[in-house]
């Protein structure tokens, strides 16, 4: 019926779908709706109201959800599709979990959502619909199964168009659509042999991020002189490739991610590479300075207890060279430059009784230093030496044992946060792909 009021004809629904109201579309001349809003009040993609369209929509059907419900089961995702002057859009549910509510409710793969508790979803985002799904409860929703045809609304000019061309357009518009489904399923599943990678690639990934720290932390706690001045705690580095094994086997058994091994890999490797070498640190910043003074050598006991055993090594060699210049009847000073203290006869036995004679000859040998408060002749070595022990040690520490330990820290505080902001996000992510966490 023509409007004498305004120039508009009436168009019947769309072939295919029983019981649409009817929509009105301009007449011929008639100037086109500027207002982002197609013909009859409707938004470009959206649906003509019905009253009951779960009679009216091909292939529709309801899927109820009680109050207790909580894991659903399925994703969804917005489906554009369309020729260039208008789009469609629709809310595809792109996968379904077996077991799971939707597949009892006979949900599926590329059903079209159209409504949720009455609410037309069209111009919803698929965020707001996921939190409304989520927050949601008791709902309903009102979807079209797959393969049967959707409706959208479509305007046109009863003189322009004629049945054939609008039942042809109608039908590429359909296949168009069906075409972008697959698509965006494709994009949101993951092939199983993907995920039969994750157990190897997780190992990889937390070799790779922890492997160089731990090395370093390892190689500090083997020095002789952290052996002997700090606590023998690096060797617990050793525990984290053991770690990431049985993560690895976990995985391979569960055929996914497990969020507590995951956990304690990443965030466990970083708290225990921070607090050993945060302990370390605090004894080498204690212990540094008292080892680079070489005025006071009685202050503190440990350096006290070292001099006081090199000062016993130096009266057993002094005594053992007297008496071995007498019984090869050659002068004490050709004994001292050609015999060294380990060249004493009952030397093994004595250096047992002594333990930190060992250290002090390593530092000899390999620092080239001699005497241990203050420069002295060497004991055990023939090479020249120039200063005292213990100022020497105080460089290994600052050079060698704190500014590892350092890059080890901050590295691990690096580490924390972006694993912590990982495993954060690493939810929704996974759950996008419909993976269990």
């Amino acid at each position: 019926m023509i409007d004498s009021s305004a120039p508009w004809v009436s168009v019947g629904a769309v072939p295919g779908s029983v019981g649409v109201s009817q929509a009105r579309v301009p007449a011929a001349g008639a100037p086109a709706p500027v207002n982002g809003w197609g013909y009859g009040g409707l938004p470009y993609g959206g649906y003509v109201a019905t009253e009951n369209r779960s009679l009216t929509i091909p292939g529709g059907f309801v899927a109820e959800c009680g109050p207790a419900e909580r894991n659903l089961g399925f994703s969804f995702d917005k489906v554009e599709n369309g020729p260039a002057e208008s789009f469609n859009f629709a809310m595809c549910v792109t996968e379904v979990q077996p077991g799971s509510w939707a597949e009892r409710s006979g949900i599926e793969a590329g059903c079209i959502i159209l409504r949720v508790n009455g609410e037309d979803v069209s111009a919803m985002s698929t965020e707001q619909l996921r939190e409304k799904l989520q927050y949601t409860r008791p709902f309903s929703l009102f979807l079209q199964r797959p393969g049967v045809g959707w409706a959208p609304a479509v305007e046109r000019n009863m003189q322009d168009d004629e049945e054939g061309d609008f039942t042809a357009t109608a039908k590429k518009i359909h296949q168009d659509y069906v075409a972008d489904v697959s698509v965006s399923k494709a994009l949101v599943q993951l092939a199983p042999s993907v995920m039969n990678m994750f157990p190897l690639a997780f190992l990889l990934f937390s070799l790779a991020l922890f492997v160089l720290p731990s090395y370093l932390v390892w190689y500090v706690g083997e020095d002789v002189n952290a052996r002997m001045w700090f606590p023998h705690i690096t060797r617990l580095v050793l525990i984290l490739p053991a770690v990431y094994i049985i993560t690895y086997i976990a995985h391979v058994i569960k055929r996914a991610p497990s969020r507590f091994f995951v956990s304690v890999s990443l965030i466990g490797s970083c708290v225990m590479l921070l607090v050993i070498s945060d302990l370390i640190l605090l004894e080498a910043y204690e212990k540094g300075p008292m080892f680079a003074s070489e005025n006071d050598c009685m202050s503190w006991g440990e350096k006290r207890e070292m001099q006081n055993q090199w000062e016993l090594a130096r009266t057993y060699y002094a005594n053992c060279m007297d008496q071995m210049a007498k019984e090869e009847k050659i002068p004490f000073a050709s004994a001292v430059a050609d015999l060294r203290i380990q060249d004493c006869p009952n030397y093994a036995n004595i250096s047992a009784v002594h333990p930190d004679w060992a250290y002090l000859e390593s530092m000899e040998t390999t620092q080239f230093c001699g005497g241990w408060c203050t420069a002295s002749p060497p004991l055990w070595t023939k090479t020249k030496v120039q200063d005292a022990c213990a100022p020497v040690v105080s460089e290994i520490i600052n050079d060698k044992i704190v500014w590892s330990l350092k890059q080890v820290c901050v590295y691990a505080v690096f580490a924390l946060l972006v694993t912590a902001a990982l495993l954060i996000t690493l939810p929704a992510l996974l759950q996008k792909y419909g993976i269990q966490w």
